[in-house]
């Protein structure tokens, strides 16, 4: 243990505005385990967001930074004579560089961890990797081949993500100046990034991250190439019309751009969704036109176009351009499917999706060409944009699920959540005709119960429910954490 003057360098750690992924204030102890799993968090976490340091301080007010002291030992020994410091060295590995710094600021006692990263691989505490999601300690998934994958696109800086390669088969000859135009215009439409439209055209390249030593990246290929499929077979949307999991109706391929991809599958949604004319305040469905004194009217879909548009636009950004997969469309008669090749970021969980969470685009050039044109934002907030989209329209949260092995799946029911939207006579899965088994010998079910009963997920649990009360099998009573659900006396 060393003990440093370290009032300059506090100083400098509490002029920040907060913590952050490699910066943990703590107001109160912690055990050794708790502190081997900071520093593998603390250490992967500085990786990731290129820093040289991470830091864990003891004796700052985590909401406040005010400084309080700490009676945190950090000499304490760990098994009989063995140190604190040799027995978190036994159980990280690879094992950080670390240090306990020992000083007094505002005349208090601090405590200050220092750790210097490891870049080769992530550090694990007792087998397990953590990371930092905002100023939250998460473990990482250690699926087979999983992590490792995660750690290569993690530290990509130096090399560049996937799509900023430089495509070694290509040349410029390869890329539609037509296609390229129509980029820079609806670039300098949206007013994001300036670029003149007289500009030369390889210096508009370089500026876009397209070309890397005069070779287009990969990225120019999918955006801006003449025949972006010759070079990745797989890049492209496939639709289809379901009756069930083996009866196609019909079915469709979009190729071309990414751009175009887009486009054309919103333009195929249009061709196969039903709508229906709202009127009014009420927002009453009507069979046949309004006349011209109706003070309302209003064309709903199906689907919200909006919630598709985010959707297809979020799996071009995030899928996985080396997969033998491509993305795929799947329209049942009462919920559509899209199935995207590629994991969800290691960092994130399904829940998280449905929550404001951060954004870590596995194709930087991609989602920033298609941040540039107005398609998408940069704060994580496509997914919160979808489920919004759906409750606006009275339909059933969405279902992200990755259940399924390099796969990421986004499931959206049809049908309104209110009963006087509902069809009547809807039948009832097998979870729900348990759960009313049990509510005639119980008082009532939480969504928490109905999970464990029936091993479905909290999405699944809460639409079956909704279900229930839309239907008027059962009744909610309480809010929040108190929501319960009871049998309807009729």
């Amino acid at each position: 243990m060393q003990e440093t003057p370290l009032s300059k360098l506090l100083e400098q750690l509490l002029a920040l505005p907060k913590e952050s992924e490699w910066l943990e204030f703590k107001h109160n102890n912690a055990d050794p385990k708790e502190i081997g799993e900071y520093i593998s968090a603390l250490a992967n976490s500085a990786v990731i967001h290129r820093q040289e340091r991470a830091y864990l301080i003891w004796g700052i007010a985590d909401d406040t930074k005010k400084v309080i002291g700490t009676a945190f030992n950090p000499d304490v020994a760990k098994q009989g004579n063995q140190a604190l410091e040799m027995w978190l060295s036994q159980k990280l590995r690879p094992s950080p560089h670390f240090e306990f710094i020992i000083g007094e600021h505002c005349k208090q006692r601090i405590v200050l961890l220092s750790i210097r990263p490891v870049k080769e691989e992530p550090v694990k505490f007792d087998r397990i990797a953590y990371i930092r999601v905002g100023s939250h300690k998460t473990k990482l998934d250690d699926q087979p081949g999983k992590l490792k994958e995660f750690w290569t696109q993690a530290i990509a800086g130096d090399n560049g993500t996937w799509d900023q390669t430089k495509e070694e088969n290509a040349t410029h000859l390869d890329l539609d100046e037509k296609a390229l135009k129509q980029f820079i215009s609806r670039i300098n439409k949206c007013g994001r990034l300036a670029i003149p439209e007289n500009e030369d055209i390889f210096s508009t390249l370089d500026k876009l991250g397209l070309t890397s030593n005069g070779k287009p990246t990969r990225a120019a290929i999918l955006l801006i190439g003449k025949e972006p499929q010759r070079f990745y077979p797989t890049a492209f949307i496939k639709a289809g019309r379901f009756k069930s999991p083996t009866l196609i109706v019909d079915d469709k391929e979009f190729g071309g751009t990414l751009f175009q991809q887009l486009d054309d599958i919103m333009a195929w949604f249009r061709n196969r969704l039903e709508t229906k004319l709202l009127i009014g305040s009420g927002k009453l469905p009507v069979v046949h036109p309004p006349s011209s004194s109706m003070l309302e009217r209003q064309e709903v879909w199906e689907y919200p176009l909006d919630a598709l548009r985010e959707a297809i636009a979020n799996s071009i950004c995030h899928r996985s351009y080396k997969s033998l997969a491509t993305t795929a469309v799947r329209l049942y008669d009462d919920h559509l499917e899209i199935w995207n090749p590629g994991n969800l970021p290691l960092q994130l969980h399904p829940e998280d999706l449905m929550h404001v969470h951060n954004s870590y685009p596995p194709n930087k050039l991609i989602a920033g060409a298609f941040f540039n044109v107005g398609i998408i934002e940069r704060w994580g907030t496509g997914t919160l944009r979808i489920v919004e989209a759906l409750q606006q329209q009275g339909l059933p949260p969405p279902e992200f699920n990755v259940s399924s092995p390099d796969t990421f799946k986004l499931v959206i029911h049809a049908g309104a959540s209110r009963p006087d939207q509902r069809a009547a006579g809807v039948p009832l899965n097998e979870r729900q005709l348990g759960a009313i088994e049990y509510l005639k010998s119980n008082t009532a079910i939480t969504t928490a119960e109905y999970q464990e009963l029936f091993g479905a997920s909290k999405a699944t649990s809460k639409r079956d429910l909704a279900d229930l009360v839309n239907q008027r099998f059962v009744v909610q009573t309480g809010s929040g954490k108190g929501t319960a659900y009871r049998l309807a006396r009729s």
